[in-house]
């Protein structure tokens, strides 16, 4: 079995570190960019009951599966 290298950038890695912070049933105020990045990934992935609120006033969006 061989490993394939992955590669990815510190900012895909900082947002894929900044979603597991992010727990279920729980709200979170999200900015543009890398915020709004990691917790749709959160929602997408192991929260999908967490309340994402952003800073420029949208409330509880599903993001689509």
């Amino acid at each position: 079995m061989s490993e394939e290298k992955v590669e990815y950038s510190s900012v895909e890695l900082l947002a894929s570190v900044a979603s597991k912070m992010l727990e279920d049933k729980k709200s979170v105020f999200v900015g543009t960019g890398l915020p709004m990045i990691a917790s749709m990934l959160a929602q997408r992935t192991h929260a999908p009951n967490l309340l994402i609120i952003f800073e420029a006033g949208g409330i509880g969006p599903i993001i689509p599966v």
